[in-house]
Order: structure tokens, then sequence, then C-alpha cells
């Protein structure tokens, strides 16, 4: 058995027919550079298309490029992004132990953890939640943009609550209630209507912590 530390996971998020038989096919070819599936989530499935995300365990020395290349080989496949996480990610042990966090966290700082739990639990390259009346930065995560272009642009989202892009980056904004607002963007890749929905009741239980 190698030792651990020769090993590597990464996070493989792909564009799949929904059909019998094509993730079989993705495995195997992963398992012919010698890989290991060791997690998977459905992150969307919709109009016969599939988006899944898989958990691969690699040898350190592993080829990144052939590995993309052997997947993106399969017919209909193509692959949206690759990360290198720390172990095996179980999205359902995720989501308890964000829930932990925000029941833990003492009132005052539940917007501060909201904001470091979505920015990890999403991979956003930030997050912002915002009081609405009067405007104002609450809790921050990474590099935001200008507090006023962020204010505006929550200000004319809430009304529809959808993921949208503006300025190259994929932005959500969604209320949160109590006067309060969360934004999120992430720039690699869009925001799922899945990652929408877990942010939205991340967001309520972290109002429902502000009693």
């Amino acid at each position: 058995m190698p030792a651990s530390g020769s090993r590597c996971h990464h996070a493989i998020r792909l564009w799949l027919p929904d059909r019998p038989g094509a993730l079989g096919a993705v495995a195997s070819r992963i398992g012919a550079v010698g890989g290991d599936v060791v997690g998977i989530e459905i992150v969307e499935r919709e109009s016969g298309v599939a988006v899944d995300e898989l958990v691969v365990e690699l040898p350190r020395a592993a080829d990144l490029v052939l590995l993309v290349r052997e997947i993106g080989a399969v017919d209909g496949v193509r692959v949206e992004q690759v990360r290198e996480v720390e172990g095996i990610v179980d999205g359902r042990l995720e989501a308890l132990d964000a829930a932990g966090q925000l029941a833990e966290a003492a009132p005052a700082a539940v917007a501060e953890r909201l904001a470091v739990i979505l920015r990890t639990t999403l991979s956003a390259d930030w997050v912002a939640v915002l009081g609405t009346d009067p405007a104002r930065v609450v809790a921050r995560e990474g590099a935001l943009p200008d507090d006023g272009w962020l204010h505006a642009f929550v200000a004319g989202r809430l009304s529809d609550e959808r993921a949208g892009a503006a300025g190259g980056e994929e932005i959500v904004a969604l209320p949160l209630g109590r006067g309060l607002a969360v934004a999120l963007a992430r720039g690699a890749l869009p925001f799922r209507p899945r990652e929408v929905e877990i942010a939205r009741r991340l967001g309520r239980l972290a109002c429902a912590r502000l009693d």
C-alpha cells in the first residue's frame, strides 16, 4: 500500500450525458491513469445532462493534463473544473458541519461565520453579508468590489434572486431577512441551482441565530 503522502485528491466537476454507462466510462478512463473515484456528488441533472463532481485519488506524480484529456475523450463529456482538495469530500458531512458551526457561533459572530462557511463550502472568490437599510457591509470574506457598486448590485438583484454574470464573474445575491442580504461571487464557474439553495438555507439558519 502506498504511503498516504504519495497520493492526493482532486475534485473534478464535469458535464456528462444522463444515460446508463456514461459515468462508468469516465471511471474507467480515470482508472487507466492510476486514479480511483472515492466520492461523487450530483450537482445538477436536467434535460438529459448531468453535472457531477467526482473526488479522485491520484498518485502525486499523476499527469493532470492526461487525466483531463482521458475524461474528455468519453463521448459527450466535458470537464468544467479540476481543483485539489484535502482528502475525501462528503457533501452531507460538510452541510452538517456548516450547520453546527452556525449553531455554536455567538450571535454577534454569526454573520462573519456565515461568510467564511459560504466561501469555503462553495469555493467562492468572495462573500459579503450586507445590511440593506441602511446600506452597510456587515461581514466580508475575500477581496470585495467597491462597496458602492456592491450595494447597488445587490439592491438591483434581490427581486429575482437568481445567479447572474457581472464583470466576468458569476454573482448570487439573496435576501436573508432581518434587513440582511448575502452576495457571493465565483469567477471560475457558474453557481448551480443546488448551490444557490445551499447558500439560501445556510443564510436562513444564520438569521435564526440572530434572535
